[in-house]
């Protein structure tokens, strides 16, 4: 050991040009970590708890006779410290005075070091995941930072990334599917991209009978449509078609294609044709008829639907307005513009006293102007425990209503994680991260049994904090 440690001594912190010197701060929390296979060396703590890679001249510790293991830096983060030769490569080890850990003393001058041991766990692996609209356009969220075996959510928002006449239905690493809301733990050794998969929505086709009197028309039957695909229209009275009373013997000529709000988009269907289904909404098909026998009495009176965020809204605004002619059929807008209300959701509208969606069609039987406000329903977000002892523990997950108060159940406890204390230590309570591992700086470290009140509107980890044992 003596001659393997021979009287070199760093008395300064520089780097030297051959050698890869880092340092960065390890997060509170972090304990044992298991380095992923391909992630290479790795870096460690050195004693004053700084993340330092370890040498990587082909050396990363050295052993003493009695098996005390002592790692080997980079970079030295002390002024004094053991600096071992290694195929001319330089590699540290850390002096600390009055250090109480095991290891061994070396005296410099009238000064007593101790080389400080115990570093028996690796500072996290990050890796960048990153995201993609895939098939689709536009712009996909920010990438986030994930440490390797750590357990992480994908992002619940596609951004800015659409496909029309497509939903979103997750995400895909390396072609396999991914959930949002849901925790996975991270086991890629590289960086990895989330590409968003789509799926072609279905959308409602509904027949009117154009009817502008009491005696027209009865029933107005729906049919589901898939996007991109081939669509013929059933005729009046013919079976799936709509039931139509034609009273004055009017021929029918065809369809006028309107959009969901009524709009006339000039799409002319003859009798028996079709036609592509290529729109990312709902659809009604309006009759054209011929001369008959007589004029139908006509009410084309119309009437216009403003849209509201409503006093709850914390924020945003809606311009969208429609016309909407009397005992005509109608569907409320799917678009709530940029209304916003933290930790609740839009889920369709109030008319006066009566709650609509869109999608759904009804008949606009108001004589007057109408306001549609949007109805805000309270949004539930999920809590999942963390054991952080090293190895991912089994998981506990639980629901949480915005707004409401939440107390974290205690490892072991019925509902709580099941977790193994690490050696020597006991529970001390639980640090609040958001869903991406960042601590909650406006939360400090929750004791056993106490609360918060869930005032977030995203999923958060709760991991507990282990102390040593008091005697």
């Amino acid at each position: 050991m003596k001659k393997f440690l021979t009287k070199i001594f760093s008395l300064s912190c520089g780097c030297f040009a051959f050698i890869a010197c880092a340092r960065a701060t390890c997060p509170d929390g972090y304990t044992q970590r298991i380095l992923p296979s391909g992630a290479g060396i790795g870096s460690a703590k050195n004693s004053l708890g700084a993340c330092v890679p370890l040498c990587d001249s082909g050396v990363s510790e050295i052993r003493t006779s009695a098996g005390h293991l002592f790692k080997l830096f980079t970079q030295s983060q002390t002024e004094h410290a053991v600096v071992v030769s290694y195929n001319n490569h330089l590699c540290y080890a850390d002096l600390v005075t009055n250090a109480v850990n095991s290891g061994m003393n070396i005296q410099f001058g009238n000064t007593t070091y101790h080389v400080y041991d115990g570093l028996d766990y690796d500072c996290p692996v990050p890796f960048s995941l990153s995201y993609n609209c895939g098939v689709g356009t536009g712009t996909a969220p920010d990438s986030q930072t994930v440490n390797w075996g750590e357990n992480y959510t994908l992002s619940d928002s596609v951004g800015n990334c659409t496909k029309a006449g497509y939903y979103f239905t997750g995400w895909a690493i390396d072609g396999s599917s991914r959930k949002v809301n849901t925790f996975y733990n991270w086991q890629y050794e590289s960086n990895k991209t989330a590409v968003a998969q789509w799926s072609p929505d279905t959308f409602v086709a509904i027949y009117s009978c154009n009817y502008c009197d009491t005696t027209f028309g009865t029933t107005a039957p729906y049919t589901s449509v898939t996007y991109g695909t081939s669509f013929q229209p059933v005729a009046p009275n013919a079976s799936g078609g709509p039931e139509c009373v034609n009273a004055y013997n009017q021929p029918f000529l065809g369809y006028r294609l309107l959009d969901v709000w009524g709009n006339d988009t000039g799409v002319s269907v003859s009798p028996g044709g079709s036609f592509d289904w290529l729109y990312a909404s709902g659809m009604k098909l309006r009759p054209n008829w011929g001369t008959g026998d007589a004029n139908p009495t006509n009410n084309n009176t119309s009437y216009t639907l403003t849209y509201s965020c409503g006093s709850d809204a914390t924020g945003g605004n809606i311009s969208k307005t429609d016309t909407v002619t009397y005992r005509d059929l109608y569907s409320v807008s799917d678009d709530y513009g940029t209304c916003t209300r933290t930790g609740y959701y839009p889920s369709g509208w109030t008319i006066g006293t009566t709650t609509v969606k869109p999608y759904t069609f009804g008949t606009w039987n108001w004589t007057t102007n109408q306001t549609a406000t949007i109805n805000w329903v309270q949004d539930s977000y999920i809590a999942i425990y963390e054991c952080n002892t090293g190895t991912p523990g089994a998981t506990a997950y639980t629901s949480v209503l915005y707004g409401a108060t939440f107390t974290p159940v205690a490892p072991n406890d019925t509902n709580g994680p099941e977790c193994t204390a690490p050696t020597g230590t006991e529970f001390a309570g639980y640090d609040v991260l958001d869903a991406r591992g960042n601590v909650l700086s406006n939360v400090p470290t929750l004791a056993n049994g106490d609360s918060i009140t869930w005032n977030y509107d995203q999923g958060l980890k709760f991991r507990a904090k282990w102390v040593a044992i008091s005697e």
